[in-house]
Formats: structure tokens, sequence, C-alpha cells
């Protein structure tokens, strides 16, 4: 599995999973990327960003992509212990990983964005 970035950078997350999350007064779809440790918590700190995850596009293994737009909410970014398999004895095997959440705007917000664009635009920055 692969993202890629608005900047043209892409990653290789252990696994990607959503759902909504409640984020400042609004619930919010979100997207949250697994990384091995390896990646580097500054690395994914100066990459997911505002701007960076304006697009987000997930491409499977099978070749299928998807693009997900306006997740630019960073809610978390957090090295957790998790459990990454079980034992014959169905005991659970921990290791360190990196998780990111980035929340997607709500419609209204959209709209401030898109009038923010326009002005700009208008003004010639």
């Amino acid at each position: 599995m692969v993202i890629k970035l608005v900047n043209g950078t892409e990653l290789n997350p252990l696994s990607i999973y959503g759902g909504d999350r409640e984020v400042q007064g609004a619930k919010r779809d979100t997207l949250y990327f697994v990384f091995h440790v390896e990646e580097g918590i500054e690395t994914l700190d100066t990459l997911f960003t505002e701007e960076n995850c304006e697009t987000i596009t997930i491409t499977e293994d099978s070749g299928d992509s998807f693009i997900h737009s306006g997740y630019t909410i960073r809610v978390e970014l957090s090295k957790k212990n998790m459990v990454i398999d079980r034992t014959e004895n169905n005991e659970p095997i921990y290791e360190d990983r990196l998780t990111v959440a980035m929340a997607q705007r709500t419609p209204a917000e959209n709209q401030i964005k898109e009038m923010e664009n326009a002005m700009d635009t208008l003004l010639g920055v």
C-alpha cells in the first residue's frame, strides 16, 4: 500500500483505517496511518501538514487508487505499543508503531476554504 501526498511524497504505511472522531466540536471522518518507528516521528511531523494533506491518494497493493480530499486537520501523531500478532497460546505480541490521524474538514469549513482561495485569486496572492 502506498500513500501519496500533495508535495509528491510517497509513503508505505503498514496499515490505514478510518472512522469517526470528535475533533474541535465536530464529528469528523478520520484517516489513521500506522508506520514502523523507523519512519521517524520528526519526519512524519514535517510531512503530515495541512498543505500536504489537501489530497491524499491511497494506492492499494491490488493497484486500486482512492483520492481523499480535505483531510487536513492533524489530530494525532504518536508512538504506541501496539499488538501486531499473537503467539500459539493467543498471547499478544507488541511492537512500537507510529500513528498519524488526519481528520476531514466539515462542509462549512470547505466553503470557507473555497472563499479564502477565491479572495487570494482576486487579490493576486
